[in-house]
């Protein structure tokens, strides 16, 4: 399974991984975390197709998945061979990337390919962005005689 979380807030992004690790009853042996500002997709994709030793499944997080945008990652990645990868996803392997951004970049073929492969794509709304919503927790805040402070990007 491969899932694709993005959005400006990284605590909604962290909630979903969590929920999916949990669903799966994945133990903490079984995660590994990889950086692609410092990782490779190559070091991802061997671990991917391996088995994991402690469970049927096991979890891999992509952080910094920027691959999947206009923005660029600090080292080159080889997007061929995840695309490969696609074509022959392990079963026992739940693959999850995540970036913190607000769309994906359309007109790139990982992106088109993934849409393929996808198990869920998560993008929601940004409080920061609506106001009425920012507006509501501060009265609701006041009703409970607490305060809220909130600011707009």
């Amino acid at each position: 399974m491969i899932y694709l979380f993005y959005s400006k807030e990284i605590f909604l992004i962290k909630k979903e991984i969590d929920k999916v690790i949990n669903d799966n009853d994945i133990d903490s042996l079984s995660i590994n975390e990889y950086d692609l500002n410092t990782d490779t997709i190559n070091n991802i994709i061997e671990d991917a197709e391996t088995y994991s030793l402690f469970n049927d499944k096991k979890v891999i997080v992509v952080n910094n998945a920027y691959i999947f945008t206009a923005k660029k990652n600090n080292i080159e990645q080889n997007t061929d061979l995840l695309l490969k990868y696609f074509d022959n996803i392990n079963p026992n392997t739940i693959l999850i990337f995540n970036f913190t951004d607000s769309k994906l970049d359309e007109k790139r073929k990982l992106c088109k390919s993934i849409k393929d492969n996808l198990k869920y794509s998560f993008c929601p709304v940004c409080l920061r962005r609506n106001k009425f919503l920012l507006a509501l927790i501060c009265v609701l805040a006041s009703v409970l005689g607490t305060k809220a402070q909130v600011t707009v990007d």
